[in-house]
């Protein structure tokens, strides 16, 4: 009957390793500029590997910034979203 109870919390554990892993090493913060005008776009993305590709996925686009302030605060906004899914 113990082993019943064990094998299932084997299993979450792995999981959430998994998932810790995931989110610790794959998101990071991005910001992206076109040559042709002043906005930049401030970005959550993950890579994604497919065979020996590796594509970026958006995974939140947090928002458009005209001036450095803005970015500033895009930026640690962006920071706030993805650092407690880290922990």
């Amino acid at each position: 009957m113990k082993i019943l109870y064990v094998v299932p919390n084997v299993f979450f554990v792995l999981d959430f390793l998994l998932c810790f892993w995931y989110i610790l090493f794959i998101m990071f913060v991005r910001i992206k500029t076109s040559p042709n005008s002043p906005k930049k776009a401030v970005q959550i993305v993950e890579n994604i590997r497919t065979g020996n590709k590796v594509k970026q996925r958006i995974v939140r686009h947090v928002g458009t910034a005209l001036t450095d302030s803005e970015l500033e605060h895009l930026k640690n906004l962006a920071d706030f979203i993805v650092v407690p899914n880290k922990r």
